[in-house]
């Protein structure tokens, strides 16, 4: 096999939207810095096409300030011999457009990107990372991932599982069937979570208000809050147990079970129909909580060139020791919460009369260290503070309560590691119907003339059946 790389560039000046259908390869798609939309091609290609050209694979088409390009299949020159693993296709946007994707059978990698965004795949992974913007994502048997992003997220999921680390918006929309929902650190004010067939297991970063949704027909629901957060919850499963370590006031009304704290300023219904419902609270969510304030007091220093920017800066910095004194009043070691202490100190006298044009930098690299000194620090108290719950009673605590959760997802993960190289094989994880259902569509598209017999081949292939 020959690696045969090739690079497109295209003006998007005044493009407001581009669409992608890629057939092509594995596809990357991540923000421009010249503005220009770029395509770069890394195709692994048999010896024998020594003089391959892969421009005719390419096709563009300029509508309305819309900008739609077309990855075609590669089968007419290759006869699928191709190696997907080996190959790629990267492209590169301006930010601030809005981003259509639609691929089938080809993992999908969104990277870095400030763009509305709607995204659709089958068969295979949908993968963001550290991207803001509105997002909508539609996959059918594979996994969508997502880390560090920011706005609005509407998910359809059928047939995979969904997990999120760091996910924040206004809103939250999920809907999944046949597969286990795992969000990390998420922090929505209006969410709606629906899952069938598959586990819901949710961190909430602390809010000050917010109506929370959860539902499950066949899985178990698992919620876990900071302590400190206002809630009034109400929580009931038909055939199934309510199991709670909250410290709050509690209720029970047949089979509702009610839960309140605080200014009860966040309303939450959790119901599921033929399983569990577990309620816990973690004090190391807070750990999310700080590492959000210190990002925006960065990024707030890092913009900083008037007076009216050093108050804003002192207005998030009063944010963020507030958040870290909630935290260290949790903090029962005295060495821990004394460095804790010290490294508070540290951060205001860090940022107290500076001159922000001429030492922004150092600013920036100390106030970088102080986070990691803090973040050390919680990390070990957090983690003794794990280690003395889960020697306790089962129904105290966030020990216990959720490392089979954990457990479940991982093994769940694991399963699947094909799916974000080549959307391979996921028969073995699905039920059979669906499986006959993929395979009766791919059979009807080549009767209809929509695909070659080579790629009803290879699309029979990526579920499973030779």
């Amino acid at each position: 096999m020959k690696i045969f790389t090739e690079k497109f560039e295209y003006d998007v000046t005044n493009i407001r939207k581009i669409s992608i259908d890629n057939k092509m390869a594995p596809l990357s798609i991540a923000n421009s810095e010249d503005g220009k939309l770029s395509v770069e091609l890394e195709i692994a290609l048999p010896d024998n096409f020594s003089n391959a050209s892969l421009d005719s694979f390419i096709s563009y088409a300029v509508e309305n300030s819309k900008f739609k390009l077309d990855l075609e299949n590669l089968a007419a020159i290759t006869g699928g011999a191709f190696q997907l693993t080996q190959s790629q296709v990267r492209v590169l946007i301006p930010q601030g457009l809005e981003l259509k994707v639609d691929t089938d059978n080809l993992p999908l990698r969104l990277l870095g990107l400030t763009n509305k965004i709607s995204a659709d795949n089958e068969n295979a992974a949908i993968i963001l990372d550290s991207c803001v913007g509105d997002l909508k994502l539609e996959n059918e048997n594979g996994p969508i991932k997502l880390t560090n992003c920011k706005g609005n997220l509407t998910i359809d999921q059928e047939n995979g599982p969904i997990l999120a680390e760091e996910v924040s918006g206004d809103m939250l929309r999920v809907s999944s069937e046949n597969g286990a929902i795992k969000m990390r650190l998420a922090q929505f004010t209006d969410l709606s979570v629906k899952n069938e067939n598959g586990l819901i297991y949710y961190e909430s970063m602390p809010m000050d208000f917010g109506l929370m949704r959860f539902k499950n027909e066949n899985g178990k629901i698992a919620l876990v809050l900071p302590e400190e957060m206002g809630y009034a919850i109400e929580a009931e499963s038909k055939l199934g147990r309510v199991i709670s370590s909250l410290k709050a006031e509690q209720q029970r009304m047949g089979r509702k079970h009610l839960f309140t704290n605080g200014d009860q300023s966040v309303k939450i219904e959790v119901k599921t129909q033929n399983s569990s419902i577990r309620l816990g609270s973690d004090p190391s969510i807070n750990l999310g909580a700080f590492k959000s304030k210190l990002d925006d007091l960065r990024e707030a220093i890092k913009n900083a060139t008037s007076i009216e920017d050093n108050e804003k800066v002192q207005q998030i910095l009063n944010k963020t020791v507030e958040s870290l004194n909630t935290i260290k009043d949790k903090v029962t070691e005295t060495k821990i919460n004394e460095a804790i202490q010290n490294s508070i100190n540290s951060l205001k006298d860090t940022i107290a009369g500076v001159n922000w044009i001429e030492t922004k930098d150092k600013v920036l690299s100390t106030i970088e260290k102080i986070g990691t000194d803090i973040n050390s620090n919680l990390r070990k108290f957090f983690e003794k503070v794990r280690q003395t719950d889960g020697e306790g009673d089962a129904q105290s605590g966030f020990g216990r309560h959720f490392e089979d959760l954990g457990d479940q997802l991982q093994n769940l993960w694991n399963k699947r590691p094909n799916w974000f190289s080549s959307g391979g094989d996921v028969d073995d994880e699905l039920p059979r119907d669906v499986s006959e259902q993929s395979r009766r569509k791919i059979l009807q598209m080549l009767e209809n003339g929509k695909i070659t017999a080579d790629e009803a081949e290879r699309l029979l292939r990526a579920i499973g059946k030779e």
